[in-house]
């Protein structure tokens, strides 16, 4: 696949996202049930901007990752959380926060998972 110049920055950018999700992901643990305490998992329905801190479900800790304080996306935001869901093998990236709150889903996992998405996308930009 040939990429453009945009289309390689996009994927550098959310490489970063999933990485800082990463590190994030280490700080804080995960949160199952939802983006991150407090918080609806229906992006439409702001309950609860993210207070620094919290732990986050796999897709929270894109969102913070990206800077972000409430659920919801852009193109990049987007390319990061369909690599993370190919990593875990969801079918459809709502499906991402299924995986996230399986039982017996640890922190060390969604970490590793988060990691390695950014690792594609970099190599993919690199390509």
């Amino acid at each position: 696949m040939i990429l453009t110049e945009l289309e390689r920055w996009n994927r550098r950018q959310a490489a970063g996202f999933l990485k800082d999700g990463a590190d994030h992901c280490r700080e804080t643990g995960l949160h199952v049930g939802a983006y991150w305490p407090g918080a609806s998992n229906d992006c439409a329905v702001v309950t609860h901007p993210y207070v620094d801190g919290e732990p986050c479900c796999a897709v929270g800790h894109v969102y913070v990752g990206a800077g972000m304080t409430t659920p919801g996306g852009n193109n990049v935001v987007d390319l990061a959380v369909q690599a993370l869901a190919d990593v875990v093998g969801a079918k459809h990236v709502s499906y991402v926060a299924d995986w996230s709150d399986k039982h017996g889903r640890t922190a060390v996992e969604v970490e590793a998972a988060l990691r390695q998405a950014a690792e594609n996308l970099e190599l993919e930009a690199a390509a």
